[in-house]
């Protein structure tokens, strides 16, 4: 069971290659479930072409702090207050 079965976050970062290699698949349920959901990855082709759903996909080689912080707000910025 997932945290996410008794808290409903609005937005979730997720990264593609989690341990067991199920990100994707995670990134999907919690679309599923309604979380907005950031995608970090370093595979070309998991960024250009994310599970549907996913809010925004981000290159972890390219992203400097600022512009994770900048994509946050954006993210926030287009969801729906509860």
């Amino acid at each position: 069971e997932l945290i996410f079965d008794q808290v409903r976050p609005t937005i979730v970062c997720v990264d593609v290659r989690l341990p067991d290699g199920a990100g994707g698949k995670l990134a999907e349920r919690f679309v599923a479930r309604g979380a907005r959901v950031m995608l970090f990855t370093n595979d070309q082709a998991s960024f250009e072409k994310p599970p549907a759903g996913v809010a925004r996909s981000l290159l972890k080689s390219r992203t400097n702090p600022g512009q994770l912080s900048e994509a946050v707000r954006e993210v926030a910025r287009s969801t729906p207050a509860p």
